[in-house]
């Protein structure tokens, strides 16, 4: 409870409690974060039922190893709580600067609970290249929640107050990544694609390349050489879900990543269905060595698709 001018306001809200209104503290004024998110997180569970026929984040209600919870941190002065905007903890809960209580945003978050619980009951190492495709298994289910919840999505994640663009799944080198300030990579052989160890290995940095390819297997476009035709977001995402499910491992790399959603989609789908979508991850090279291995790239084989 938080005292002003002999007034108490109640800073959280728990399940079932009346709306609290807008913060009255001088340094979120007016904000509605906590009533925001709590309208958001049943609309989670609707999507996951709906999509996946699943019962929460874990499968059994909850988030984590217990029932779901919603921290919601409308303080800009703790970054350290929340970098960047938001953040997931280990414990099931999430973690929301000021200005980033938004569906994809919550989206995003809760859906690392939901990699955690698929993938060895931990979800893909945070570090390299599973900890980068960790993060964008979580950018793009929480584009498809924000569809799913609002009935359209820009596919582009904006955080803080100043609504700054963080990834764009479109057109990934149109955001400059906050660790390294230079464009997002949508190549694994690009020349954005990071090899250092800032941001864990570049688990931010470099997983705009993972997401181009959700983005043009749902939707389709152009990149590299390739035309890609798209199977519609509803196949994308029930791929990704069995793929996560399934195939996915720990310390799976972007390679491993190629392999298993193309198995996922043929376990799931016709085999042209298949061929478009390893169309689409061979436009962003997931079949191919990355930048850091030194090897030199080659033509994608998703030029000549008849020959795949």
């Amino acid at each position: 409870t938080y005292t002003i001018n002999g007034t108490n306001f109640i800073l959280g809200r728990s399940e079932g409690k009346p709306a609290r209104g807008p913060s009255p503290i001088a340094w979120c004024l007016g904000a509605t974060d906590v009533d925001d998110t709590y309208d958001m997180i049943p609309r989670i569970w609707d999507y996951l039922r709906v999509k996946f026929n699943r019962d929460g984040v874990n499968g059994s209600g909850g988030v984590g190893d217990g029932a779901a919870v919603a921290w919601v941190l409308a303080d800009r002065f703790r970054p350290s709580i929340a970098p960047g905007g938001a953040g997931y903890l280990d414990y099931g809960a999430i973690a929301v600067s000021l200005g980033a209580v938004k569906l994809d945003i919550i989206g995003h978050e809760y859906t690392h609970g939901l990699s955690d619980s698929l993938v060895g009951g931990t979800g893909p190492t945070y570090s390299g290249e599973s900890g980068a495709i960790d993060e964008r298994d979580s950018d793009f289910f929480g584009q498809t929640f924000k569809l799913f919840a609002s009935g359209s999505t820009d596919w582009i994640c904006t955080v803080g107050e100043s609504g700054n663009t963080v990834r764009n799944l479109v057109n990934p080198s149109s955001a400059i990544d906050v660790h390294v300030s230079t464009p997002c990579p949508s190549r694994h052989h690009g020349a954005y694609f990071y090899c250092g160890s800032v941001d864990n290995g570049g688990i931010h940095i470099n997983s705009s390349v993972v997401s181009r390819s959700y983005y043009l297997a749902a939707m389709g476009g152009n990149e590299n050489g390739c035309t890609v035709q798209g199977i519609g977001v509803g196949k994308v995402e029930q791929i990704l879900y069995r793929a996560l499910d399934i195939y996915f491992t720990p310390d799976l790399n972007f390679n491993d990543l190629y392999h298993a959603m193309l198995q996922a989609c043929r376990d799931l789908y016709t085999e042209a269905d298949a061929l478009k979508l390893a169309v689409a991850m061979e436009a962003t090279e997931l079949d191919q060595p990355s930048f850091c291995s030194g090897l030199p790239p080659r033509v994608p084989n998703a030029v000549d698709p008849i020959g795949w």
